[in-house]
């Protein structure tokens, strides 16, 4: 840990400085949001209008308006979407992802042409600049023009355990925030899951109490002081969990199904903070959150005063006064 950390703390947390059996992945990259991002204007009969989101990414596209099927159509969810243990989906942005959601491939051009005849036709109109994008030279040749990277049958799962590339603290250290994003009812999709951008990183899974457990893990005061030990604000990345080891999800051990329980609290308790200016919430929060780090104290065999002095050290690390 480079002597960023005291030796007490360190010693502590050697239980835990191991690669996890979990594996995080970088959100989806399409190269050219200007045309893979969207606006939804309406719902009709024969499909959804939609609009591109022109102006954003640093190649600006112009602006269509078309009709495509929603099949293909998902929630997008933003770095400046995500909190600890909260995610806004106010913004209301969307993906078109043309890859089948089995496998993660991309759909074969003629079953594409056939099957989506209106998104073929949108993305047939941007064929040129999709066709010059340098991932797509360098890596995607023998892949469709529209093809997105950093995709698989993965970025589909209903759970994601979310985090942020970039943190932005002042300190210098990595500021590392994680939620759980669950599959939303959209009013014109109906249920989706929600797909990241390419700078979250995330770790998916089928089961919602597992998650839960992993994301009560990752947010611990243990954990943070792991992450805060080897990264800077700009470098948070996927090797968070070869770093910080955790086991695989048990349903039948009473302390990750606690782990899960208490995160679930925790988010319930954020949302009534973020969204409602709620401060009795907030105060409720850092009551879970010291049951979340006893806890998980407990599942690696950290004592109580090993884990005062994590927190001591986690306090200095980030430049937080504190008497604890």
């Amino acid at each position: 840990m480079d002597g960023v950390i005291s030796d007490r703390s360190y010693e502590a947390i050697q239980n835990v400085v191991a690669p996890s059996q979990y594996r995080a992945y970088t959100g989806t990259y399409t190269a050219l949001n200007g045309v893979y991002w969207i606006r939804l204007l309406s719902k009709e009969l024969y499909g959804l209008i939609v609009e591109n989101l022109s102006n954003i990414g640093k190649t600006k596209v112009k602006t269509k308006k078309e009709v495509v099927e929603e099949d293909l159509v998902y929630p997008l969810v933003r770095g400046r979407d995500l909190k600890k243990w909260f995610s806004s989906m106010e913004n209301k942005q969307y993906i078109i992802l043309p890859h089948d959601s089995q496998t993660g491939r991309p759909i074969k051009e003629d079953l594409f042409k056939a099957d989506f005849p209106k998104t073929y036709n949108f993305f047939n109109s941007f064929k040129s600049l999709l066709e010059r994008r340098a991932i797509h030279n360098l890596w995607g040749k023998s892949n469709p023009y529209y093809s997105i990277y950093d995709i698989g049958d993965y970025t589909y799962k209903p759970y994601k355990v979310m985090w942020k590339e970039i943190a932005g603290k002042i300190s210098g250290k990595g500021d590392f925030s994680v939620c759980v994003v669950e599959p939303v009812d959209d009013p014109n999709l109906g249920i989706k899951c929600i797909i990241p951008d390419h700078k979250i990183f995330f770790t998916p899974t089928d089961n919602k109490d597992e998650a839960h457990y992993i994301t009560g893990i990752l947010n611990s005061s243990i954990a943070n002081l792991v992450v805060s030990g080897y990264t800077v604000e700009t470098s948070i990345s996927a090797h968070v969990l070869q770093n910080v080891y955790i086991q695989n999800f048990n349903s039948n051990n009473r302390l990750h199904l606690e782990i899960s329980e208490l995160s679930k609290k925790a988010h319930d308790l954020a949302k009534q903070y973020h969204e409602q200016n709620n401060l009795i919430a907030q105060e409720n929060l850092k009551k879970v959150e010291d049951q979340i780090d006893r806890t998980v104290a407990t599942l690696y065999q950290i004592s109580d005063e090993e884990l005062k002095e994590i927190k001591k050290t986690l306090y200095v690390l980030k430049g937080i006064n504190s008497d604890s």
